[in-house]
Formats: structure tokens, C-alpha cells, sequence
């Protein structure tokens, strides 16, 4: 049976590295590199004189750029954001301001061939966070949002061990923080591994905190796909995806809401599909220790969840450049 699935594995992997290079060579998508408006970015478009839907990919990593390709080789227009830990950018992932991602935001909509009444952002993990919070900040300039392994709060810097130790706030708004959960940095003990879900799960039990930091989805202008692995191990996505669509029936939320669950999937659905199949755990460094910690779901769960999630962006895109 194993050799079966390795088999199976294989086979599609194959298929997929074929249809990569086949995008990636013969789509016509063209990729420009953006550092002189204020921000980093990488364009994706084919050339015309269409208006088109535009998405703004948060982070500007991988698996931006796989979709910002993607979305470009169907016909819309993709920008990948980068926002920290890069030349001429902050180098941790705090205290960073709105702004920022305004600058990007308006400049994107100024561009001939974008439908300014047509732009999403998308994001994964705590980028799904930002994106949620981006489109609450601004919806009159965005419409739209897609979240993979989405978050339902704003978390302070600390959750990540390679920030700063003083707490501090992930994102700021004229100046002032967006008010966050306030975590301690996670410790380490005399196991290898650490339970990253029991971490986070501390921070949502905070009934106060959580009131005070939760994001306000139902401000967003649009309709909202949230891509969410039942079997996360690493942070609480299905929960929080929970909680927002618990706020927005709370609010009548107008706009089409999708929360798709995926039986088998962990935290390795936001990775890019290589690493998904592959990444059983992460490693994590505290106090010059290296842990492990479990992402959660199976390579296949993990595989499939990404292939079908794939097709759900596409149509979701589809039908937004329809309305």
C-alpha cells in the first residue's frame, strides 16, 4: 500500500511539475519588479487593454508568486507584497504600518489595465490575518478576500521567536498600534518538540484580549473565501475561521462568505506544493535549542486539499471579475 501511494505521488507530481513549467514558460505572463514607489513588490500581467480583477498576494514569498502567476496566465492582474526582511524594508515583522501596504494598494489601482472597483489581497497564516485587516481598513479600496489558514486576531510580535523579546504590536495604523493579544515568547522544555496549537490556544483563551484585538471582518466590502485544514497542528486556523464566520453572522454580513474545510490537511496547505508533501514538522529555535513542531495532516490530505483549494481561488477570482 505504501508503494501504492509513493507511486501515486510521484505520477502527480510529475504531471504538476509539467503544467508548472508549461505556465511558466508559455503563458505570456510578464513579471516586472517594483522598489522605486515606496514599497517591494513583483507585477504579474499579460499585456492588453482589458480592465481586470487584480489580487494582491501578501508576503511576496514563494508561494506569492506562484499565485500572482498563476492568477496573471488566467487573465487577472497579480501583485506579490513583500513587507519585511528584505533591503530598504523593516527586518522583523513588527510594528509595521498600514500605510505600507496603502502605498502599494494605490499604486496598483492606478495602473490602465485594473478594474480599481475589482481588487482582492490574499494571504496565508498570518498574511491571511493582514489581509483581513487590510480589507477592514480599507474597503473602499478593497473588495475582496482570500485566507488560507486564516487568523481572527491581531497577535503581538512575540509569537515569533525570531523577533524582538519587548511586546510590541505586528501592525500600526497612524502611528498607533492595532491593538493585539499579548503573548509571551513560546519556552522550550526537556522534550524535542513543542505544541505550537497549545501556544496559540492560550492566546485565544483570553476572553478580554481576544475582545479587544479581534479584526472587524464585517467592515469588508466584498466577498471572503477562507481556505481552512480541519487538522492544523501548528496555529489555530480552524478555530479562528470559526470565530469569523461567527462575527460576521453576528453583523448580517452581506457579501458571499465561503469557509472550505479540508479533512486531512494541516498547516502544510499554505506551503508551496513541494514542501507540503514533505514538511512533517518545522523546526523552531529557543534559547539556542532547535524543537520540533508538528504541522498536522498527511501528505496526501495536504495534496489534495491544495489541488482543490486551487480550483476554489480560481473560481472565486472568476466570479468576482463577473460582478
Amino acid at each position: 500500500m505504501r508503494k501504492i501511494i509513493i507511486w501515486t505521488l510521484l505520477i502527480i507530481l510529475i504531471g504538476n511539475g509539467l503544467w508548472w513549467v508549461k505556465r511558466t514558460i508559455f503563458n505570456g505572463v510578464t513579471k516586472n519588479s517594483i522598489s522605486e514607489n515606496g514599497f517591494k513588490a513583483k507585477y504579474f500581467k499579460i499585456d492588453d487593454s482589458i480592465k481586470k480583477t487584480a489580487v494582491i498576494a501578501l508576503g511576496g514569498d514563494e508561494w506569492c508568486d506562484f499565485w500572482c502567476d498563476r492568477l496573471a496566465g488566467n487573465g487577472h492582474i497579480g501583485m506579490s507584497l513583500s513587507y519585511f526582511n528584505q533591503e530598504g524594508l523593516p527586518s522583523r515583522m513588527e510594528e509595521i504600518p498600514l500605510e505600507y501596504f496603502e502605498k502599494a494598494i494605490d499604486w496598483l489601482r492606478s495602473q490602465p489595465e485594473v478594474d480599481t472597483s475589482k481588487v482582492l489581497v490574499m494571504g496565508s497564516g498570518r498574511d491571511a490575518e493582514l489581509a483581513l485587516l487590510l480589507a477592514s481598513t480599507y474597503p473602499d479600496k478593497i473588495h475582496g478576500v482570500i485566507g488560507y489558514c486564516p487568523g481572527s486576531v491581531h497577535w503581538s510580535n512575540t509569537v515569533f521567536s525570531w523577533n524582538s523579546d519587548e511586546i510590541k504590536p505586528s501592525w500600526t495604523l497612524n502611528g498607533q498600534a492595532i491593538p493585539f493579544i499579548k503573548m509571551e515568547k513560546i519556552k522550550g522544555g526537556v522534550n524535542e518538540t513543542i505544541d505550537g496549537l497549545a501556544y496559540w490556544n492560550s492566546g485565544l483563551d483570553d476572553t478580554l484580549q481576544v475582545n479587544n484585538s479581534i479584526i472587524k471582518v464585517e467592515n469588508v466590502a466584498g466577498p471572503i473565501l477562507l481556505i481552512t485544514p480541519t487538522d492544523d497542528q501548528l496555529w489555530p486556523s480552524y478555530r479562528m475561521s470559526k470565530m469569523i464566520e461567527k462575527r460576521l453572522r453576528k453583523y448580517d454580513f452581506k457579501y458571499k462568505v465561503q469557509n472550505i474545510q479540508y479533512e486531512n490537511a494541516g498547516h502544510r496547505l499554505r506551503l508551496p506544493l513541494h514542501k507540503a508533501l514533505t514538511a512533517e514538522q518545522i523546526d523552531i529555535e529557543i534559547d539556542g535549542k532547535t524543537y520540533g513542531c508538528n504541522l498536522g495532516g498527511t501528505p496526501i490530505g495536504n495534496f489534495k486539499a491544495q489541488l482543490d483549494s486551487r480550483d476554489k481561488v480560481d473560481e472565486f477570482v472568476y466570479k468576482l471579475s463577473l460582478r
